[in-house]
């Protein structure tokens, strides 16, 4: 079968987003998923037989990235309103999905501590103060999954 350029170079990001070639299933994942044989997918990403063209898969990625980051920002303007449908949790674990695959793609540590201090670093002053005082509600309610508190 032959794959467009365009294909291959979306083959290559989805499984740098899946954290190949450090996270194990990552190429057996994205194999199954776009029915693209273990093999194929290895030669494109390794550029050894075939790659999609370099410059695709950059454009590509910046797009992917920018469109992560847009995304994040949605989750973070709604997880305000979603406090009172109990669903935080859920934007939660989306939000943290959403930073891993972006750090994936920007070739940084998933290590979420280092990637959100270094967020909350760069808010404006009464974001960043909004920030900690819901964190700070949370955990005082015993909704942050801290057992020893109130």
């Amino acid at each position: 079968m032959r794959y467009t350029d365009e294909f291959r170079a979306n083959a290559v990001l989805m499984l740098e987003a899946a954290g190949y070639p450090d996270s194990d299933g990552a190429l057996a994942r994205t194999s199954r998923h776009l029915q693209v044989p273990h093999s194929t997918l290895r030669r494109w990403y390794w550029k050894t037989q075939n790659p999609p063209p370099s410059e695709m898969v950059q454009k590509k990625k910046i797009d992917l990235r920018a469109a992560i980051r847009e995304e994040i920002e949605g989750i973070l303007d709604y997880m305000g309103y979603a406090r009172e449908d109990a669903d935080y949790r859920a934007l939660g674990t989306v939000f943290g999905i959403m930073v891993d695959k972006l750090q994936l793609l920007s070739g940084e540590p998933t290590a979420r501590t280092e990637t959100i201090t270094r967020w909350l670093d760069e808010l404006p002053q009464d974001e960043y103060d909004a920030v900690i005082a819901e964190a700070e509600r949370i955990i005082g309610d015993g909704r942050g999954g801290n057992t020893g508190g109130a």
